[in-house]
């Protein structure tokens, strides 16, 4: 198909070449053929206005030009790898939306640091676990705004085999946890979760280990007096 219209186009070009030069030697003048050769390129510069314009408005409903030859085979052409291109970028802009909606619908704060440390991306989550606020924290230093000695040492270290459990920023009473995983070429995803049940509960159990150990230690002190007076008593 594609070859038949090169041919067809090549034929356009031979018979325009053709008549012109007829045309030249029935008047004796080489103005046949010029003015013949401005009208095939004046043709050819219409047509590329027209695919500019369409280009320029173009809309995935909206149908190409109406041409033949050459050039209607490249609007149509044209046409479906622009639709195509639509479809994919519609797809991944979904796709892009549904991660956002499940990122944000997290109860975990994800936040995406740059190889310069500063913020790309947050979730809602962070508002409130660090306070972060849009748009005016965008592109500023992590470590500035969350502040806090032990974290700049530990994303510092770039050691994160182990998460790291600080008091937060807002509120000291909140225990968080930072995971940070790196990806790309040195972003960081830093993920924050609230531990603060659960580091109570570690309190606590140490409380109370420590509390029964040492509510143990004065009965076991008495029994074991009690033994040695009685292992006392035997050796006598």
């Amino acid at each position: 198909m594609r070859s038949a219209i090169v041919r067809a186009e090549y034929r356009r070009v031979a018979i325009l070449l053709l008549g012109g030069l007829l045309l030249s030697l029935w008047f004796d003048s080489l103005w046949p053929a010029l003015i013949l050769l401005l009208v095939y390129l004046l043709f050819h510069v219409f047509q590329l206005s027209r695919l500019g314009r369409w280009i320029e408005r173009f809309r995935p409903g909206e149908a190409p030009p109406e041409s033949s030859g050459l050039w209607g085979r490249l609007f149509d052409e044209l046409y479906h790898l622009l639709r195509r291109e639509s479809s994919t970028r519609e797809a991944l802009e979904t796709l892009i939306d549904r991660a956002e909606s499940s990122v944000t619908a997290l109860r975990d704060a994800i936040v995406v640091v740059d190889r310069d440390g500063r913020i790309e991306y947050w979730n809602r989550a962070a508002e409130r676990l660090l306070g972060l606020r849009s748009p005016g924290d965008r592109r500023q230093t992590f470590t500035n705004l969350v502040r806090d000695t032990r974290l700049r040492e530990y994303l510092e270290g770039m050691d994160f085999g182990e998460p790291l459990t600080v008091p937060a920023p807002m509120d000291e009473t909140r225990m968080l946890e930072f995971t940070v995983t790196r990806f790309g070429g040195g972003d960081w995803l830093i993920l924050v979760r609230d531990v603060t049940r659960l580091h109570n509960l570690e309190q606590m159990r140490k409380d109370f280990v420590a509390n029964v150990s040492h509510e143990l230690k004065t009965p076991l002190t008495v029994i074991k007096g009690y033994l040695e007076t009685l292992m006392d008593q035997r050796e006598d």
